[in-house]
């Protein structure tokens, strides 16, 4: 089998030489040559001709051969595992792909049951250096974490057949379709593919934090699963940058350049390692946007021989995005342009970079790529604020309005004192009269010519030589706007104020909820001692509106009750939707407070205008049903949190939810975050039935209609963050849920009005309880610390839950004492509010036995975890709690020395979760516990695979750092000592 092995490497030595000499040599001449070189070695003529093929360009598709254009001679050509064939610890089901390092079935794993993407390193290319290339994948791989990237479960060697072999056992990506494939299947518009290609951006971009460089980025290594997820796969030809594996992947040779040629950049294709960066993957991104935007490729490449193909990548200019497409003309046109650079200093220095420029295109932002001149920011801006852009092309309609008025009443007031020097007593009045009029035209034309010099000297962009490059934002130019309402509008009061509500408004809708109101409390002031009805009543519903999303319900309703009476008042004259605006306000407000009855009356009142004046079938309505749904979800989380069954009035809500969902995508312009809105709140009554994987996709597309459409710092989004971070944590996902939570934090901080508003205390709580199950107690103990003062006042309720967790930081921090002293309090607030036989007083049961098992009195946490289990018994639905406590049971029963019930225990509630909550950590610890335990008991065979399965996991889901995985370290060593490997 050696001799075998070296005689294969020698065989591609040779073969390689002969290519390369056969290359340097006039057409005519070439196949004399490699006829002559493979006289002697008639077995390299196969592999020889092949590569000439491939270098011809005669071979059907790139994309199908193995990177690099590696063909295998038949006769060395050497079989993988058959359908059902047992592969270590895995059962083979069918052949998914063949590439230039392996082969990729499907299979099924036995410990844990699932499904996985079993790669296996082709047996006939195992040697010295191909050993190492696996070993380097699985190590590059392990170290990528991220929720669009293919997930590595295990890596090692099996025994077969007298070799060794590696193996790499992946997510398999359900539904999997390539890019290209799930746009056009799809139907994806513009905006579908630039969003989903975003994602992709992401997913390299943390890849190349990590030190990891793909390489070999094109459609076909990037999945899109069921969900719409993009999954970035196979790192097989990545390159490490750090220091260790440096060395390895600078030996790679010229003729093993690996990639596929249409997507390589011309670095690569000048086949220096020492070139290759990061911004080879943005090159090859640029490629792949260009081909899922125009089904094209930069370069006509893709029936020319290699060395043609690298030519032009190097030389010749890429096809111009808006040649193909005039609407890519533009941003489009730039960014992709700037990504394909073939200087790869001018190229975007980051994926990231790139991404945020797609980003900015979607929200209609000027983009990173080019200086924005002062036409390109003013129609950027007038696409996202188009409340305020309409309001100045209404102001020059009217002044062209009223100068056409102005005109002919001057011109008649001048007649009528012609004829008045004839007939003084006649004309008299008539002179009065038209002084008047002209003078009202003439101070309304004032009026008009001021707010459209305010407009066009508020609008004008800074020259971007003088700017030096900065741009300038939407918000500079409202705070611009503002200062000059004060100052250059200080005798025209009518017009200062109108503008006041007209950008209070736009501040609004950007989320910046104090702005609008310092804005619009003094103008509601003025248009209250001035009578004008109409704008006073916008004035106040806005005020209204704007004083609730920010919390202060105190506030909000007089003023919004005296918005919906102006309404009613005014009535026919105001259009349905602003005569709506407070009806709807109102019936929000009194759903979180949980008056129901109060809001169902004005949300039947609201749709009583929408039905006698025929907007049934609306966006206005859409929202309606969805507020309908609101209370509806509301009643359940009640009617659940006093121990009844909340199952009918969740699909109610469910029911509502879609219903709203449908109409909004029938009137969908301009409402896009509304349906961001339901999507959210529908995930959320599918999250509360237990339909995680249904509710899952709605909080995907939710987040990212919010962030195209709004941005990260709108409160919109962030109350989606909350909700998906909440979805995340209950799926086990942890680390992805993080980042969401602490954007929820930060924004609501700066939007909500007081410390003590009940929703910021809620998700500070939150975050608090990731970071407590992250293992980062410090962060945790500082946002309890920060948070229960005022969760103590306003929500006792609430509180027991915090102290529990707050607790157990402490704990962990060794202050036992205070810690004691918490869960006591804790204890007393559950009697106190939730009653002494409440399931959820467990939770106190289970630190306790924390506590108790850290200080080495493990009889005590024997009592307690027994009065906690009996807490639970009396009750259905909390097995993910029990199983919590069996596994404590089973370290008591380890430190009292019975180590037979501590398995017993530590098996039960490893299958519990194995079945409840797979894949979580509650179940890694449990697995991770049991494993040590079989180890200690010398059942070593069982021990090793436990161990090795867990350790594996949790380095991929939780990192090295984590407590548990530095447990299964530890016992995989012990058993390496134990020599059982």
């Amino acid at each position: 089998m050696a001799d075998e092995q070296a005689q294969n490497e020698k065989a591609w030595e040779s073969a390689e030489h002969i290519f390369c000499e056969a290359l340097d040599l006039q057409e005519s001449e070439r196949m004399v040559y490699v006829e002559k070189a493979c006289r002697d070695v008639p077995e390299l003529r196969g592999l020889v001709d092949s590569l000439l093929a491939v270098h011809q360009g005669t071979v059907d598709d790139w994309d199908d051969a193995p990177p690099g254009g590696s063909v295998r001679l038949p006769a060395l050509e050497s079989s993988g595992p058959r359908t059902g064939e047992i592969f270590g610890r895995y059962r083979i089901l069918h052949l998914i792909s063949a590439g230039g390092m392996g082969t990729v079935y499907e299979a099924v794993q036995d410990k844990p049951q699932r499904s996985v993407a079993l790669k296996i390193m082709r047996d006939d290319l195992i040697s010295a250096d191909s050993m190492r290339r696996f070993n380097l994948e699985s190590q590059v791989l392990a170290r990528l974490r991220h929720p669009n990237i293919a997930q590595v479960y295990d890596a090692g060697t099996v025994d077969r057949a007298e070799r060794v072999v590696p193996f790499i056992a992946m997510e398999l990506v359900p539904g999997a379709r390539s890019l290209d494939e799930y746009a056009e299947e799809f139907e994806l518009d513009r905006v579908g593919r630039l969003a989903l290609f975003a994602k992709v951006c992401d997913a390299v971009q943390h890849g190349h934090t990590r030190g990891v460089i793909h390489r070999d980025l094109k459609p076909a290594n990037i999945l899109v699963d069921q969900n719409g997820e993009p999954k970035v796969i196979d790192f097989g030809v990545a390159r490490v940058t750090n220091g260790d594996l440096k060395a390895t992947t600078r030996q790679t040779s010229i003729g093993k350049i690996l990639g596929t040629v249409s997507y390589m950049s011309p670095e690569q294709c000048a086949a220096d390692p020492d070139e290759i960066d990061t911004r080879s993957d943005v090159y090859a991104l640029g490629v792949v946007l260009f081909k899922l935007l125009t089904r094209r490729l930069p370069y006509p490449i893709e029936r020319v021989p290699i060395h043609v193909a690298v030519r032009v990548i190097q030389q010749d200019p890429p096809t111009q995005l808006g040649s193909i497409d005039r609407a890519f003309r533009g941003d489009l046109d730039t960014i992709v342009g700037k990504a394909i650079e073939k200087n790869k200093q001018r190229r975007y220095q980051t994926a990231h970079e790139f991404a945020a420029d797609i980003r900015r295109h979607l929200n209609d932002e000027p983009i990173a790529a080019r200086p924005p001149s002062r036409i390109y920011q003013l129609r950027k801006f007038a696409r996202r604020h188009t409340a305020l852009v309409v309001s100045a092309a209404l102001v020059l309609v009217l002044l062209v309005t009223v100068a056409s008025i102005t005109t002919p009443l001057y011109f008649t007031a001048e007649s009528a004192r012609a004829e008045a020097e004839s007939a003084r007593a006649e004309a008299e009045t008539a002179q009065i009269e038209a002084e008047t009029a002209r003078d009202d035209a003439l101070a309304e034309a004032r009026k008009s010519a001021a707010v459209v010099r305010f407009l066009i000297d508020t609008f004008r962009v800074p020259d971007p030589e003088r700017a030096k490059g900065n741009s300038v934002s939407a918000r500079e130019i409202l705070d611009q706007a503002v200062e000059r309402i004060q100052t250059g509008l200080a005798e025209d009061p009518q017009t200062r104020r109108n503008l006041m509500l007209v950008i209070g408004e736009v501040y609004s809708n950007l989320g910046l909820y104090r702005k609008a109101r310092e804005l619009i409390e003094p103008a509601l002031e003025e248009f209250r001692e001035e009578s004008e009805p109409f704008n006073l009543a916008g004035a106040v519903d806005l005020l209204g509106e704007i004083a609730w999303l920010m919390g202060d319900d105190a506030a909000a309703e007089p003023l919004l009750l005296e918005a919906s009476e102006l309404r009613r008042t005014q009535g026919a004259a105001v259009e349905p939707n602003r005569r709506t605006g407070p009806l709807r306000s109102l019936a929000a407000l009194y759903t979180n407070q949980g008056q129901w009855d109060k809001a169902q009356a004005y949300l039947d009142e609201a749709q009583a205008v929408f039905t006698t004046t025929d907007h049934t079938d609306s966006a206005e309505m859409a929202e309606l049903l969805g507020q309908r749904a609101r209370i509806l979800g509301a009643r359940a989380q009640n009617r659940r949190a006093r121990g009844k069954d909340p199952t009918a009035l969740l699909q109610q809500a469910e029911g509502a939810y879609k219903e709203s969902l449908a109409l909004y995508k029938l009137h969908r312009e301009g409402r896009e975050l509304n349906m961001a809105e339901v999507e959210s709140s529908l995930g959320l009554m599918l999250k509360f039935q237990g339909r995680l994987d249904e509710a899952e996709p709605y909080y995907r597309s939710s987040i990212e209609k919010a962030r195209t459409f709004v941005g990260e710092e709108h409160p919109t989004y962030a109350g989606i963050a909350h909700n998906f971070a909440a979805l995340l944590e209950s799926r086990g996902k942890h680390l992805e849920a993080l980042p969401y939570s602490e954007q929820a934090v930060k924004v609501f901080e700066n939007t909500l009005e007081g410390e003590d508003h009940p929703d910021l205390m809620i998700i500070r709580g939150k975050l608090a309880a990731l970071y407590f199950r992250t293992g980062l107690y410090a962060k945790a103990e500082e946002v309890f610390e920060q948070n229960l003062p005022h969760q103590l006042r306003i929500q006792p309720a609430m509180a027991p839950y915090s102290l529990v967790e707050y607790a157990h930081c402490l704990t962990v921090r060794g202050a036992y004492a205070e810690a004691l002293a918490m869960l006591e309090e804790a204890g007393h607030k559950f009697d106190l509010h939730q009653g002494a036989t409440h399931p959820d007083k467990a939770r106190v049961h289970k630190r306790l036995a924390d506590l108790f098992l850290a200080t080495d009195r493990p009889d005590d946490a024997l009592i307690i975890l027994t009065e906690g289990r009996a807490l639970l018994a009396s009750v259905s639905g909390y097995d993910n709690a029990d199983a919590s406590l069996v596994r404590r049971l089973g370290q008591v029963h380890e430190a009292r020395g019975e180590l037979e019930q501590a398995e017993e225990r530590y098996r039960e509630a490893y299958e519990k979760f194995r079945n409840l909550m797979p894949g979580s950590l509650e179940q890694q610890a449990a697995q991770t516990l049991l494993g040590r335990l079989l180890l200690e008991r010398g059942k070593l065979d069982e021990a090793q695979s436990l161990l090795t399965e867990v350790h594996a996991e949790l380095r991929a889901s939780w990192g090295d750092d984590c407590e548990w995985t530095r447990v299964a370290a530890e016992g995989l060593e012990a058993l390496r000592e134990a020599g059982g490997d």
